[in-house]
């Protein structure tokens, strides 16, 4: 299936701020692994000066783990997955960095809500 960056979600009420809603579109196959890349630069910038016992201790617990929504740099999900909202200015990198971490962190599961859990589910 191809995504269609022009087709986007129904509008979803953001919970915690009655009247003010967003629009997310589906992600592609590129969207979803510049997250995951972005994510894994992030992870190996602050494992760098890690002892090497506490590197393979986080090491196995990334292991146990299955994939999880923190697998995704939230930055990269927030820009690719938001087209729009009710709020007065358009979605933008710079006004996406000024939203408030409970609706930044809620747009984000929603997301990968849409576009991971969904479609895995989708396949089986």
């Amino acid at each position: 299936m191809l995504t269609n960056k022009s087709k986007l979600t129904d509008q979803v009420g953001v919970p915690h701020e009655p009247g003010e809603w967003m629009k997310f579109r589906a992600l592609s196959w590129r969207d979803l692994q510049a997250a995951e890349e972005a994510q894994m630069a992030r992870a190996l910038r602050e494992v760098a000066g890690l002892s090497p016992q506490a590197f393979e201790f986080l090491q196995n617990q990334a292991v146990q783990q299955q994939a999880s929504a923190g697998q995704f740099d939230q930055t990269v999900m927030l820009r690719s997955g938001i087209a729009e909202w009710s709020y007065g200015e358009p979605v933008s990198p710079e006004a996406l960095d000024r939203l408030d971490r409970r609706t930044a962190e809620w747009a984000y599961g929603e997301i990968v809500r849409r576009n991971v859990i969904e479609r895995a589910e989708g396949e089986g």
